[in-house]
């Protein structure tokens, strides 16, 4: 049912699936969306055979890379080496490093409705650092591979 949905809709746009946490990611790759949105925990490195197929088909991860549940106290030197730390074990497993960082975006876990607009501020603002840090890494492999 919901690969029908999602077919459906592609004719208007870009479809994605958003979960906040732990999910049968293979079962919703499988209904087909052309973009996924999920958390970088450690446990997406089990399926990231899944997760290249589907970068290698064009779809796109957002990556949920800075938490927002419990208290926020975020740090995005943190959050940097956790999301770095998933994406060297997935190009260890096979992924394009290349691939991986053009086809990702970064988001903050869950939405950001529920904090004050200075919490939410500081959240974006993690991001953004973080994807300085993806930009510079990525420049540095250019310089290094010649890529």
């Amino acid at each position: 049912m919901l690969s029908g949905v999602m077919a459906s809709a592609q004719t208007f746009g870009v479809v994605g699936l958003h979960c906040c946490f732990e999910a049968d990611w293979p079962s919703l790759l499988e209904a087909g969306p052309q973009m996924l949105s999920m958390p970088a925990t450690e446990a997406v490195v089990d399926v990231s055979g899944y997760l290249d197929r589907f970068m290698q088909n064009g779809g796109r991860i957002a990556w949920g890379a800075v938490g927002t549940e419990g208290p926020v106290g975020v740090s995005a030197g943190r959050s940097w080496k956790a999301l770095s730390g998933i994406w060297c074990k997935m190009v260890q497993r096979g992924t394009d490093p290349g691939m991986l960082r053009s086809q990702s975006l970064l988001s903050p876990q869950s939405g950001l409705a529920s904090y004050s607009p200075a919490v939410a501020e500081e959240i974006c603002e993690s991001l953004h650092n973080i994807s300085l840090r993806v930009r510079d890494q990525a420049s540095a492999a250019k310089l290094v591979f010649g890529a």
